[in-house]
């Protein structure tokens, strides 16, 4: 699970950048990456599925030469499943610090998460997410777009 939360955090923090709860949902912008920290903790498949854009799972396995483009909800149910078995007793020990929303434009929200890990290093992360079937949930692609623009920009004179 760790490798998998690892992955996860790292995707989104590069810019190349797992969502919950039913559809319909009154859960913000915030309580959706809350929902993902205590779902990471909880090593809760469900949830962690139901917290992403039906485009980020394809864009998640674009990485993957073994894992089909057309991944589907009960393909990335089985993958997280057999990354918590792979992972054993590890436990996520990151800590949610803060969460922000930085802007905010019809059914997509950015926002900076702030976390630091168990050996005390603190970062902050800019992530994307959108209104997808009436919830809030991460978009990896936007986070890889918005991140990818970011990075263009600095390096611009």
């Amino acid at each position: 699970m760790i490798v998998l939360v690892v992955v996860l955090l790292v995707a989104a923090a590069a810019g190349g950048a797992f969502l919950l709860l039913s559809d319909d949902d009154d859960r913000s912008p915030e309580d959706t990456v809350r929902a993902l920290f205590t779902a990471i903790q909880d090593q809760d498949c469900e949830a962690l599925v139901d917290l992403y854009t039906d485009d980020s799972w394809a864009y998640l396995a674009s990485f993957d030469e073994d894992t089909p483009d057309d991944i589907g909800r009960d393909e990335a149910l089985q993958l997280c499943r057999d990354q918590i078995e792979e992972d054993g007793d590890e436990e996520f020990t990151d800590t949610l610090d803060e969460v922000q929303v930085t802007s905010q434009d019809g059914d997509q929200a950015v926002l900076d998460v702030t976390t630091t890990t168990a050996d005390g290093e603190q970062s902050t992360d800019t992530v994307v997410v959108t209104r997808e079937d009436g919830a809030w949930r991460f978009d990896l692609p936007a986070t890889d777009e918005l991140a990818s623009n970011a990075s263009t920009e600095s390096t611009e004179p």
